[in-house]
């Protein structure tokens, strides 16, 4: 195995642990944001004078939303630089190191290997678009239920506490849905742009494949 080969495969190693790492991380704030939903309602709820709690939940659900989605987007990030640019750089040194005989029986790889051929189960459990598409359907209606359904409800229920005399709480209310509605819409729209890049690069891998 020639030197340039073997760093690549530790960067391969590293980036995968890091991915791992990121979507064990990303996972538990689904759970500590509904930790959070259930521990501020029944707080708030349970005596008028704490109220105010409602509040602190659109915020909580805020923070934690947005670390979910740029943990996702890391994570993504990872998958597609093994897919673009990692696995190119295996399959070049692969041919180059059997074209020139160098180490030849250490790889085991054939010639005419693509780089479709190197890593390829970062394709191929993504080879059923149907499949993949409907599970990024359902993953984002999870994403808006759980970080912006939740804090939506708790403004909500705070609606009827609004007090005209207290033009900073009304502030505070519209400022948080405002806030709510943006990480909305910038979740629906990495949903999407993380579909059609997905699709695109299994058209590609496919074409690689054929070719």
């Amino acid at each position: 195995m020639t030197d340039k080969l073997n760093v690549y495969l530790q960067e391969y190693s590293a980036l995968k642990e890091e991915q791992k790492s990121r979507i064990g991380f990303r996972d538990n704030l689904l759970y500590v944001n509904l930790a959070a939903v259930g521990a501020i309602f029944s707080f708030a709820l349970n005596k008028p004078d704490n109220k105010y709690a409602l509040l602190v939940l659109p915020l909580v659900s805020v923070i934690l939303g947005w670390t979910y989605l740029v943990n996702d987007e890391k994570i993504s990030a990872i998958g597609q630089y093994i897919k673009q640019e990692l696995s190119n750089k295996v399959s070049n040194e692969i041919k180059q190191a059997n074209s020139t005989g160098a180490d030849a029986n250490s790889t085991g790889a054939n010639v005419n290997s693509t780089s479709a051929d190197v890593f390829g189960w970062e394709e191929y459990h993504k080879t059923n678009n149907l499949a993949r598409i409907l599970r990024k359907i359902q993953q984002w209606i999870i994403d808006e239920i759980t970080f912006i359904g939740a804090g939506i409800l708790a403004l909500i229920a705070f609606r009827e506490y609004l007090d005209a005399e207290k033009p900073l709480i009304h502030w505070i209310w519209w400022l948080e849905l405002i806030v709510l509605i943006i990480l909305g819409i910038q979740i629906l729209v990495y949903a999407i742009a993380a579909n059609l890049n997905s699709t695109q690069q299994s058209q590609s891998s496919s074409q690689q494949s054929e070719n």
